[in-house]
């Protein structure tokens, strides 16, 4: 029985393969933005539970950066760093979420402007020249707009079309995706 997922991201793949072949996607500015979609639950259906607060990738692409950057400047200077004698704390912290027992897959979205609630984000990249959508992804909806923008940009970059420029709202301006896409030859 196939996933309907992969089956729709394959669909959604194979058409934006055929815009890229008939010259509707440029590639020269990409915009992304999200909106909220519902979840099919209620606001009764949620309680407060604890989790354990995650690094993420965010936190995980800084030390690899900070690590290539200590690694530079050792090169360049000649001089070799202290290893740490301490060994470092592993953050043990904890947090309360709501999570919906009838979708725990959904977040709770609380932004202003918009209803509360079970929700998700739908996050799309669009060609600016043709309007074409060259890349989706969908996060819960108390997941921060800056959390897939870095994926979702290189996986259209390396697999769609070349981006030559990127446009976001300033939910997405953070220091680490000006220096992944300077990287990648993306203006942002």
């Amino acid at each position: 029985k196939p996933s309907f997922r992969k089956v729709f991201r394959r669909l959604f793949e194979e058409v934006v393969g055929q815009c890229v072949e008939k010259g509707l996607v440029s590639g020269r500015v990409v915009g992304t933005d999200s909106t909220h979609v519902r979840a099919n639950a209620s606001r009764a259906s949620e309680e407060l539970v604890e989790v354990a607060e995650e690094a993420g990738v965010y936190w995980e692409r800084l030390d690899d950066y900070e690590e290539e950057g200590l690694e530079e400047l050792e090169r360049r200077t000649g001089k070799r760093r202290k290893k740490r004698t301490k060994q470092i704390k592993r953050d043990n912290r904890r947090t309360h979420k709501r999570v919906s027992r009838t979708d725990p897959e959904s977040g709770h979205l609380k932004r202003p402007g918009k209803p509360e609630g079970p929700h998700y984000l739908a996050h799309q990249a669009v060609d600016a020249d043709f309007g074409i959508i060259v890349g989706q992804t969908v996060t819960a909806g108390d997941v921060n707009d800056s959390v897939p923008f870095l994926g979702l940009i290189e996986r259209i970059h390396e697999n769609v079309v070349p981006i030559q420029a990127a446009t976001a709202d300033a939910a997405y301006d953070f220091p680490l995706a000006h220096r992944v896409l300077g990287e990648l030859g993306i203006n942002f």
